[in-house]
């Protein structure tokens, strides 16, 4: 596996999202939400489809931090960052092919 699902903390993800030239998906999840965990599959399968974008996940109930600052509002929400900043927002758990269309729009 060339890529790797990337754990944020609300000490590293600041950090993290300004450095990284790539495009960043942020996977907002909690270990209590079953969507999260179907969608987590999803991720799983795309992580090594794409070579510009590097998928990361915060724990929203460890990291309130994070959570308030993109205000997170329901789970699972993903981020698209590009150069630091969201480019793209998708709530909700999504079938392989659902993220595929919306990730093709940022990153062909």
């Amino acid at each position: 596996m060339y890529n790797k699902i990337i754990k944020l903390t609300d000490n590293n993800f600041n950090d993290y999202i300004i450095s990284c030239l790539n495009f960043i998906l942020v996977d907002f999840w909690a270990e209590w939400c079953s969507p999260c965990k179907a969608f987590s599959l999803v991720l799983d399968k795309i992580v090594d489809e794409y070579i510009n974008l590097v998928i990361a996940k915060i724990n929203v109930d460890d990291n309130s931090l994070v959570v308030k600052k993109y205000k997170i509002k329901s789970i699972p929400t993903s981020l698209l960052f590009k150069n630091g900043c969201v480019v793209a927002e998708k709530i909700g758990s999504f079938s392989l092919q659902e993220m595929k269309i919306f990730l093709d729009k940022y990153l062909l």
